[in-house]
């Protein structure tokens, strides 16, 4: 908790003492620091609570995900549109058939745009990360 007086305030921790437990074994401890301007203990107890829920255990991470523009022109929208923090919907399909499909959120872009006489290329790589389906509504 922030407090504008300067005073030392108790940290607030997930309810569930056996859960946040559990992970720390199956994972190592992990802090999460934040600061909360919440004026409300239980306010700031629910958040505690919600940030365990929702990262307390490891998610899928895409990293280095390159979409080439040059072959197929419907994206350049998407090369040139794409920014940190925007959301994409990224399917992962099993060789044998089926899959999952994720909504993940951008957290790094890097692209290239070159166009010479022997080549022509408009990328972007992206690395994506999971977040709850919370924080998009």
């Amino acid at each position: 908790p922030f407090s504008p007086e300067q005073l030392t305030l108790a940290n607030i921790s997930p309810s569930s003492s056996a859960l946040v437990q559990a992970s720390q074994v199956q994972y190592g401890p992990q802090p999460l620091p934040f600061f909360s301007y919440l004026q409300s203990q239980a306010e700031m107890q629910t958040h505690a609570n919600w940030l365990f829920t929702n990262y307390g255990t490891i998610h899928v991470r895409a990293e280095n995900v390159r979409l080439d523009a040059a072959p197929a022109p419907s994206l350049w929208p998407v090369v040139l549109g794409m920014n940190v923090a925007d959301p994409a919907v990224i399917p992962m399909w099993q060789v044998a058939g089926g899959g999952l499909t994720w909504t993940m959120r951008i957290s790094r872009i890097k692209r290239h745009i070159e166009f010479t006489e022997e080549r022509v290329e408009a990328s972007v790589t992206l690395n994506l990360d999971w977040e709850p389906s919370s924080y998009w509504s």
